[in-house]
């Protein structure tokens, strides 16, 4: 009963940290690069999305692993990871030649998240049916996030300019002020117990 609640709860923060990195990330991620590179690295910016989506699984695959580790199975985890990178090569190999470099994010992003569903059917089978609550951990988290990514974009199109100076300030603001920020909007949804 303690593991399944805390696999609830690591869920529920693993999603909601995620969710305010890739937020905020995104929020200023193409003003940074261009603030900071140029009108030359415009092609980085387009790689951004998919970069930062595969970037929020990653809780879901190390979350998992924690829990097989906690259960006393962490042969388990190596066989996952030995298997996440058998198919990432595979897909590797049948998506680049037809898709280029779009391919990579893509194989990337599915290996880990086919890994992920795995470990978590395992964890599922070993721990019984683990209860997660919806609105705190997927809607409030999720409607926090939307409204953070607005404030950071009207607060970037307010004071930003391409400089590398104005670039990382609104990176710092968005990431060390912007944690504050996100968890206010969390609770005020009702994201918290």
């Amino acid at each position: 009963r303690l593991l399944r609640y805390y696999i609830s709860q690591s869920v529920h923060y693993g999603l909601w940290f995620s969710l305010f990195l890739f937020t905020a990330l995104y929020a200023v991620g193409d003003r940074v690069i261009l603030g900071t590179m140029g009108t030359s690295a415009t092609e980085v910016v387009h790689w951004l999305l998919p970069i930062l989506l595969w970037g929020s699984f990653q809780w879901l695959a190390w979350s998992a692993n924690q829990i097989l580790i906690a259960l006393g199975r962490p042969a388990t985890v190596s066989w996952l990871t030995v298997g996440e990178q058998v198919v990432r090569v595979g897909l590797l190999v049948v998506l680049t030649p037809p898709y280029g470099m779009v391919g990579l994010p893509i194989a990337f992003a599915s290996a880990l998240m086919l890994r992920g569903l795995v470990a978590w059917w395992l964890v599922g089978r070993a721990t019984g049916r683990t209860h997660v609550y919806v609105w705190r951990t997927f809607v409030a988290p999720i409607g926090a996030a939307v409204a953070f990514h607005g404030f950071l974009r009207i607060a970037g199109e307010w004071w930003w300019t391409p400089t590398t100076l104005a670039s990382v300030v609104l990176l710092l603001a968005g990431m060390i002020a912007g944690l504050a920020l996100y968890g206010f909007f969390t609770a005020l949804l009702g994201g918290w117990d």
